[in-house]
């Protein structure tokens, strides 16, 4: 009896022992053989160089002597005529809200009259009118996209009066007299009330802003290039000062304005003058421009004075004065690969992917790198690519396994 229950403990020990015995082996057999990917991503990687500036444009004061509330009618940035009327000035606070309400019911009343007259348009062509929305629906995507949220009321106002008009070409049903009616009682209404109302117009052609900031004029703009560092370092850390009283805008003469630095000499020694390059700016440096180096001019003593010169303009720009930015020096566009994946084959730079549950090699030409991941050139595969084939978008590069090697299946 008891040399039976030994044999079978001796057995249930022995079944215990092949049993973790084997569980260990394909353990570690499934640990080799298991792998880590990262997805291949399309990037850009920009080296930058941080900077705070100073903006210098050929501003000029209009200056008027009526007093009262200033009532913007040209948005900022935006080119005016010589004579052309860029605000009304009113009385008071109530009288500029009267005269906005009018001008808000006399465009919308516009609106609607064009609307109304499309009803009765035969030949509108409905495949041309889905063609130009699509056209509007984009242009609006566009202002989102770039931040240009100025100008999204006036492109979203186009995209929904050409759905109006599509509608209409389809059921001619739609009839805007009884809106246009009730909006020109209110109009009447508000004519009624007796408001003091004149024009200020350009003296000259330019750019028109409507408001003031203190630092105009505070470098002379005809003498960028022999702006000191000391100079742009002073005006960016003093406080601005109050303008002419009367003065009620400005208006930029000449379209080049300028964009000032003080940088250190290891830095400015990378700019070149005649240099086109890009300057990110905003909250999170979202926002870019483009630019040209205009002048160099380094001190014997201390940071170098850097202006860069620039022609664009719109109501983002001619609100900027002092603005953090980067300066970017060079910028790398490509897929962006992890470190821990890259590997030399051969003599061949590239990193083993899994496609499907098979091992692969993929070879790329690195443009930049740094301790976490490259920045590899964008090259596409074709008939007449010679194994190994380029590293291609969303291929899940292997940063982590053993024993990797061509064709091997992992599973």
């Amino acid at each position: 009896m008891k040399k039976g229950y030994r044999l079978r403990k001796v057995l249930l020990f022995l079944s215990i022992a092949v049993f973790i015995s084997v569980f260990i082996y394909q353990f570690a057999a499934l640990k080799m053989n298991a792998v880590t990917t990262e997805t291949v991503v399309e990037t850009t990687e920009q080296e930058t160089i941080a900077a705070k500036l100073f903006i210098v444009r050929d501003e000029h004061y209009i200056i008027n002597q009526t007093s009262g509330t200033v009532v913007p009618l040209v948005e900022d940035g935006k080119k005016v005529a010589k004579g052309d009327v860029v605000a009304a000035i009113c009385g008071n606070e109530s009288e500029a809200s009267v005269y906005m309400q009018k001008k808000e019911l006399q465009s919308s009343i516009l609106r609607y009259t064009q609307l109304n007259r499309q009803e009765n348009e035969n030949a509108l062509d409905i495949d041309k009118i889905d063609e130009e929305a699509d056209l509007l629906f984009s242009k609006m995507m566009d202002v989102v996209s770039t931040g240009k949220l100025e100008e999204f009321n006036s492109s979203s106002s186009d995209f929904r009066d050409k759905l109006t008009n599509r509608q209409i070409t389809i059921d001619g049903s739609i009839d805007f007299s009884a809106k246009i009616n009730a909006l020109e009682k209110e109009l009447t209404a508000l004519q009624k009330k007796d408001i003091s109302v004149s024009n200020l117009s350009a003296n000259e052609s330019g750019y028109y802003i409507s408001s003031l900031d203190g630092y105009e004029n505070k470098i002379n703009y005809n003498n960028i290039q022999n702006v000191t560092a000391s100079e742009i370092e002073k005006i960016i850390n003093s406080t601005s000062e109050p303008g002419p009283s009367n003065a009620l805008g400005k208006l930029v003469y000449n379209y080049n304005w300028y964009l000032l630095a003080s940088l250190k000499k290891s830095d400015a020694i990378m700019l070149k003058t005649g240099q086109t390059l890009k300057i990110n700016f905003g909250p999170d440096f979202e926002d870019t421009i483009s630019v040209k180096v205009y002048s160099v001019n380094p001190s014997q003593n201390g940071n170098t004075a850097v202006a860069f010169v620039c022609n664009l303009m719109n109501s983002q720009l001619a609100g900027m004065r002092i603005e953090n930015a980067r300066i970017v020096l060079k910028e790398y566009k490509g897929y962006r690969i992890n470190s821990n994946a890259v590997r030399i084959r051969g003599g061949v730079e590239g990193a083993y992917v899994l496609l499907g549950d098979v091992i692969t090699f993929r070879k790329f030409d690195i443009k930049y790198s740094n301790k976490n991941y490259v920045i590899a050139d964008i090259v596409k595969n074709t008939y007449e690519t010679k194994k190994p084939y380029y590293i291609e978008l969303y291929d899940e590069a292997i940063i982590k396994g053993k024993n990797l090697r061509e064709g091997r299946v992992v599973g």
